[in-house]
């Protein structure tokens, strides 16, 4: 609309890889932003130049936040530091405060307060009890390093200084009590805050809770020197009555906050409930209901948490009022510890880990803990009798844990992969993610070696997280698939490559003419871009024709291909993954594997079966873990796009999966059978040609059965054991 544009297509690629990754967008709006007031508008660009000034996607919000503070006085910076610090919950998350709260009208706090909104650090919100301010975003949080530093800075007097506002605020709102202050031993622990970072409330509160102290201890010194007796009686009963008026004034707090705690328990039975009937109706096959039903399951589960959150705000008001109640300690413990199990199960692992620590505050004896880190119990049958057991994953290095029968063995909840081995037999690996105080007694069969035939592996039944946790809206709308869950599947074999080239010419030498020519692959790219493949059989052997973005390439039987690029620049594509087949042609394949007897119960794989192999056990990105380097499989980034293209399948074991599969992301789509109908067709995988996003193993590319295309290929698996012949 502007006549403005970028200095380089290099530039857009960088930005919308930056907005991949997590907390990306909201970087990614503030970084355009950035770059909008630095256009150069005399040429008409924005420069790679201005990027690099404002820090890059990564850099820019944390560049501009830090500037900021530098145009502050000094008086103002550190009026800044304690609203930043205080517009952050011990969840490292973010809270509205009210003006009052923040004591706004403090001139230097307005000031920085100001200066903080037209920076676009915080924004301002008007609502009933008038203004109230919050931080503009959490990725301020994560991503801030002078954020992140104040707030680790201020981890011990964090928690202190809630309870000193939780105080002050209800001293104020009860018209300032005296039996509402702090005691000398709260005022001790208030002391490590110093002046410094406290709202005028807050210092009126210890002013006048150090009087109330003073008071009383020359009260106490009077008594000690002979001061009337009366004097001391009426004190003593002054003493008592305000004790009671506090006792009265907690235990009804409490009961109030029991109430809270109850419904919250309500609201996260529901959910749960919710959740396992969604999650009844997705393994079934009805999508439809399973998303109405998991979108109640979400708003249950939000609600417990804003009860958890709110009751556990309510112990803690009335354990400060009044530390020596152990009932209320233990309250507030149990409910950070029930905030804790909400988290987990809703796949929030950071904030179930600083939950954990939090609520360890308040467990004196340690059973909350002992709950929370209670290991796992494992015993293992074969047969055979004998087979070794080695352990891989979790804590510490890979270990032997002794021979089948494998009595009750106790492991920390985590993931892990069982190696299983035997003379004669073949060996098989077993991921399983352990829940914490689980009872799980296995009985994994080791096939005979000569079951599993060379270039596959064996999958014992059992079961694995199936689904995406992530962003709502990506897995409906980009992902395609439905929330993480456990499924179970059977035992089958898998292949650990992708069938190749040379594969695929077994089978069409063997095909009649016609037939061959109808299988044999002649495709141009139909997901929207360029590239073509076609694979040929002349008199002097077989010939590949590749195009995968620009440059063509052609070789014959007995050469290599040899790509215009910097690294694993030779191939030999007899070994690239076979492309350009449509569903019908690959079910043909293994069809035909299975009726020749070169491969009995040879079929594609379902959708679960195919997850289960890449991702093994637990709810990973990606076949090795979350994170995906560019090099670590053959992904759109690895050579640059001009310079993609198929590789030999297995170049890439940086992303082996858990059961020891090759090429499970990138390289090719792979054609899968639905899960939700056995008649549909699912590309998983991604390919050299799709970015990071489209790899993430939870990502489902619903494609037409009789769709051809360069990216296209196959896994075989085989139903194990395989059915007898008639």
């Amino acid at each position: 609309a502007t006549g403005l544009r970028f200095e380089s297509e290099d530039m857009v690629d960088a930005l919308v890889a930056a907005a991949t990754q997590a907390g990306g967008l909201p970087l990614l709006q503030f970084a355009l932003a950035e770059l909008w007031e630095a256009r150069d508008e005399a040429a008409g660009l924005i420069r790679r130049s201005a990027l690099e000034a404002i820090g890059g996607v990564g850099g820019a919000l944390a560049k501009h936040a830090d500037a900021l503070l530098v145009t502050l006085a000094p008086a103002q910076r550190a009026e800044a530091r304690r609203l930043l610090v205080r517009l952050v919950t011990l969840e490292d998350t973010r809270v509205r405060r009210t003006g009052a709260e923040l004591d706004a009208e403090h001139p230097p706090t307005r000031a920085a307060l100001d200066a903080l909104v037209r920076g676009r650090l915080v924004v301002a919100h008007e609502d009933e009890a008038g203004g109230a301010f919050e931080l503009a975003h959490e990725v301020l949080i994560r991503e801030w390093g002078t954020l992140r530093r104040w707030l680790h800075e201020d981890a011990d007097k964090r928690a202190v200084r809630e309870r000193l506002a939780a105080a002050a605020a209800e001293w104020a709102r009860a018209g300032r009590p005296a039996d509402a202050l702090f005691s000398a031993r709260q005022l001790r622990e208030a002391e490590a805050l110093g002046p410094d970072g406290l709202g005028d409330r807050e210092a009126e509160f210890l002013r006048a809770s150090s009087r109330a102290v003073r008071r009383e201890r020359w009260l106490r010194i009077g008594a000690a020197v002979g001061l009337p007796l009366a004097l001391a009686a009426a004190y003593a009963g002054a003493l008592a009555k305000s004790r009671r008026d506090v006792a009265r004034r907690v235990d009804a707090l409490v009961a109030d906050d029991r109430g809270r705690l109850q419904a919250a328990r309500a609201a996260n039975a529901e959910a749960g409930a919710l959740r396992a009937e969604a999650f009844r109706l997705f393994d079934a096959g009805d999508r439809a209901r399973g998303e109405g039903v998991w979108a109640s399951a979400l708003e249950r589960t939000a609600a417990a948490g804003r009860e958890f959150a709110e009751a556990g705000r309510a112990f803690e008001t009335a354990y400060a009022q009044d530390p020596t109640r152990t009932d209320v300690r233990a309250l507030l413990g149990q409910t950070l510890y029930e905030r804790a199990l909400l988290a987990e199960a809703a796949g929030a692992a950071d904030q179930a880990d600083e939950l954990a620590q939090r609520f360890a505050l308040y467990d004196p004896s340690g059973e909350l803990a002992r709950r929370w880190n209670e290991p796992a119990l494992v015993s293992l049958a074969g047969p055979p009798a004998g087979a070794r057991v080695a352990l891989e994953g979790g804590p510490g290095p890979a270990r032997e844990l002794g021979q089948t029968p494998l009595p009750p063995t106790s492991l920390a909840r985590g993931s892990y992969v069982l190696v299983l081995s035997a003379p004669g037999r073949a060996t098989v690996r077993y991921p399983v993610l352990l829940a914490r105080g689980e009872r799980l007694a296995l009985s994994i069969d080791l096939p005979d070696a000569a079951q599993v035939p060379e270039g596959f592996v064996y999958v014992p039944p059992g079961r694995f997280l199936f689904g995406s946790a992530g962003d709502e809206e990506v897995r409906r709308d980009f992902f395609d698939t439905v929330p993480r869950h456990e499924v179970h599947t059977g035992g089958y074999l898998i292949s650990r490559t992708e069938v190749t080239i040379a594969e695929w010419i077994s089978y069409l030498e063997a095909l009649p003419p016609a037939e061959r020519d109808r299988r044999t692959p002649n495709v141009g790219h139909r997901l929207g871009l360029s590239g073509a493949l076609r694979l040929e059989r002349r008199p002097d052997g077989w010939r590949l024709f590749i195009q995968p973005l620009g440059k063509a390439y052609e070789v014959r039987a007995g050469e290599r291909l040899v790509y215009d690029r910097k690294e694993r620049v030779e191939q030999d594509w007899l070994r690239l993954p076979i492309t350009g087949l449509a569903a019908d042609d690959a079910s043909a394949y293994a069809s035909w594997l299975d009726a020749s007897g070169r491969l009995p119960g040879a079929r594609l794989c379902t959708e679960h079966e195919w997850e289960r192999a890449a991702r093994g056990a637990d709810g990973r990105e990606f076949p090795q873990g979350d994170r995906l380097g560019i090099a670590d499989a053959n992904i759109d980034q690895t050579y640059g796009r001009e310079a993609m293209g198929p590789d030999e399948v297995g170049r890439h074991p940086a992303s082996r999966s858990p059961f020891g599969l090759d090429d499970m992301v990138g390289n090719a789509f792979e054609w899968t059978r639905s899960f939700l109908d056995g008649n549909t067709f699912v590309g998983r995988g991604g390919s050299y040609f799709h970015d990071l996003k489209t790899s993430r193993l939870a990502n489902r590319a619903v494609i037409p059965a009789t769709l051809r295309d360069v990216v296209l290929g196959v896994r075989l698996c085989v139903t194990f054991p395989p059915p007898q012949s008639p």
